[in-house]
């Protein structure tokens, strides 16, 4: 590539015809003469489309707000912010010559994972809220939601853990100090260290962690620092101290019916749909 402004698309995924003008046209917006561009990347939402390309959702969900600007702070607080998918992703080329090549070996997948990771480092981050293109899931995705969701879970907590590993090494060389442990403040890494607890019906991830003191962690924050709004908010604390304290058997259906679509009763899906919409 020779361009200043990079954009990354998955395999499985297509951009809308319009998709490059508009990345490009957000860029042009930002640029300050003669300084350049002060972003570092730019992320745009998504349609979730199915195999066939009907559309499902958007992604991220409309109620999630993106983050924007300066994230390093929430960054080394959380380990987390709110971005999307590779194929929403559009990069400076200066940012990236600071981060490059991405770590084959700890990035064969979700290479996406280390470059929002590590690139706010060198730069604000900013947003488009109209869809560039579609991302695809079907059931042949490496993540897709299937009979293998607590594997699933598990890769998705030890890439978490591979991605903090890396942040803390930028972290370091660019003069900042995240939190320790990085995660726990996190919403959705704790969502998955809870859920991969009560379906594998392990007793613990680590000694000090047991379903209520994880729970805990999550109401906390998902209040503190999801980007959600605060009827969200309400929603997924009450679903944190559910999964906690309810025994393993009533447990499992509660976390399936949240993070594995498919495995919704009709009766679960329309209910959960309007809750969901309720927060928007």
């Amino acid at each position: 590539s020779r361009g200043e402004i990079v954009m990354f698309l998955d395999a499985d995924d297509y951009l809308h015809p319009d998709a490059v003008a508009t990345v490009a046209q957000a860029w042009q917006s930002n640029r300050i003469e003669p300084h350049g561009f002060s972003w570092a990347m730019l992320h745009c939402r998504l349609d979730l489309v199915d195999a066939e390309g009907q559309y499902i959702d958007q992604h991220p969900a409309p109620e999630v707000a993106f983050s924007r600007g300066n994230v390093v702070p929430l960054l080394l607080q959380t380990g987390q912010y709110s971005t999307t998918v590779t194929s929403g992703l559009s990069f400076h080329r200066a940012a990236l010559t600071n981060v490059l090549p991405i770590p084959e070996e700890d990035f064969r997948i979700c290479a996406d994972g280390y470059l929002v990771t590590v690139v706010p480092f060198y730069g604000l981050v900013g947003a488009v809220e109209t869809s560039i293109g579609g991302r695809r899931k079907h059931e042949e995705n490496l993540w897709a939601t299937g009979d293998a969701s607590v594997k699933q879970l598990h890769r998705a907590i030890q890439h978490d853990l591979v991605r903090y590993h890396h942040l803390s090494q930028v972290a370091k060389t660019t003069g900042h100090s995240p939190e320790q442990p990085l995660g726990h403040r996190d919403p959705w890494h704790l969502t998955q260290c809870l859920a991969f607890l009560r379906l594998s019906g392990y007793h613990h991830l680590q000694p000090s962690e047991r379903p209520m003191r994880l729970a805990w962690q999550g109401i906390q924050a998902t209040w503190c620092y999801g980007p959600y709004s605060a009827k969200r908010r309400l929603i997924l604390m009450v679903w944190f101290l559910l999964v906690g304290l309810v025994p393993q058997h009533w447990a499992e259906p509660i976390v399936r019916w949240r993070l594995f679509r498919q495995s919704r009763p009709a009766s679960i899906h329309r209910m959960l749909k309007s809750l969901r919409a309720s927060t928007q």
